[in-house]
C-alpha cells in the first residue's frame, strides 16, 4: 500500500507574494499620489493654522461682547505679551488679554478683572488699526469698529479679515488688501 498523498504545500497551491513588476507598479502609483497630495496637505495645514487662530480671536471678541452685556460694564480687549499690561499698538500676534474696565479708562486698574489671556500666535500676523477694542454694557463698540488682517507668509491673497462693526458684531471674511 502506498503512503497517503501529502497535500500540496502552500507555495505550490497558489502565489503568496508579489512579483517584482507588481511591486514596482505599486511604488510608482504611491509616488505619483504622494507628489500630488503633499503640496495640497501643506496648503491645507497652513489654512487650518491661519483659520484656527483667526477663530480664536473671533471667539475672544464674542466672549468680550457677552461679558459686557452680562456684567453691565465696559469690557476691553487689547494686545498684551504678559497678560497684565496692554501694548498700546494694533499688533495682536504677541497675544491679548480681555478684562472688565469698570471706569472705562482703557487700562487695568484695581477694580478690574482679567477675564482671559491668550498666548502669542504661531506663524500668523494679526494687525488692526486700533490699540484696543472695547464693548459697552449694551454689547456695542462705539468708535471701536475695526478690520483686522490675519496674514501668514503667503500674503494678502491667502489672508483673512476679522470685521468688527459699531454694533459689536464680528465676522470673518476672505482676503485682505494688504498684509504687513
Amino acid at each position: 500500500m502506498a503512503p497517503p498523498a501529502r497535500p500540496a504545500s502552500r507555495l505550490q497551491a497558489g502565489q503568496l507574494g508579489l512579483t517584482l513588476m507588481e511591486l514596482m507598479v505599486t511604488v510608482a502609483v504611491a509616488v505619483v499620489l504622494l507628489t500630488v497630495a503633499i503640496p495640497n496637505l501643506t496648503e491645507f495645514l497652513r489654512n487650518a493654522r491661519r483659520d484656527s487662530q483667526a477663530i480664536d480671536f473671533l471667539t475672544a471678541l464674542n466672549y468680550a461682547r457677552s461679558e459686557a452685556i452680562k456684567s453691565g460694564t465696559w469690557v476691553t480687549l487689547c494686545p498684551s505679551q504678559n497678560g497684565s499690561i496692554c501694548l498700546g499698538s494694533g499688533s495682536w500676534e504677541a497675544g491679548w488679554m480681555l478684562y472688565t474696565d469698570q471706569d472705562g479708562d482703557g487700562s487695568v486698574d484695581d477694580g478690574d478683572r482679567i477675564l482671559q489671556v491668550h498666548e502669542a500666535l504661531d506663524g500668523v500676523t494679526l494687525r488692526g488699526a486700533r490699540p484696543r477694542l472695547r464693548y459697552d454694557s449694551g454689547g456695542f463698540t462705539p468708535a471701536f469698529n475695526d478690520t483686522l488682517r490675519v496674514c501668514d507668509a503667503r500674503g494678502a491673497a491667502a489672508a483673512r479679515r476679522i470685521i468688527l462693526s459699531n454694533q459689536g458684531r464680528a465676522r470673518l471674511a476672505a482676503g485682505a488688501a494688504s498684509c504687513p
